[in-house]
């Protein structure tokens, strides 16, 4: 980061702090994005290879990468601060005790539990 000012360091420090302020104010991870994090990490887990899949009531999600994954569930995901009527907490905790299953022909996913906390209405 470069900074150049022309008027008194009082000036330069207090246009660095509102500007640290604003870029490091969204830098705490949302419940959207907890939730999207741990289960990219499981679903990367669960597969061979550089790949992550994600499967619930028989729905199946693979993505080419840990990036492609968290490009899903967390940049589309959570976009608008994601689903209000989804207990990304509630979930997250069950997210805990997730397996990883077949889901046919030897390609494994974590299923993502078929609980009320991981269901949306919508």
């Amino acid at each position: 980061m470069t900074v150049r000012y022309g008027g008194t360091m009082k000036a330069a420090m207090g246009m660095i702090a509102v500007g640290l302020g604003i870029l490091l104010g969204g830098c705490g991870e949302s419940d959207c994005e907890k939730f999207g994090n741990e289960l990219c990490d499981l679903a990367c887990a669960c597969t061979a290879g550089n790949e992550c899949a994600v499967s619930q009531g028989g729905v199946t999600i693979t993505s080419d990468s840990p990036s492609d994954c968290r490009g899903f569930w967390i940049t589309l995901g959570c976009m608008g601060g994601g689903d209000d009527s989804f207990d990304y907490p509630g979930c997250l905790s069950l997210l805990e005790n997730a397996q990883c299953i077949d889901t046919g022909g030897g390609a494994m996913a974590v299923e993502i539990p078929d609980a009320p906390e991981c269901m949306s209405p919508n």
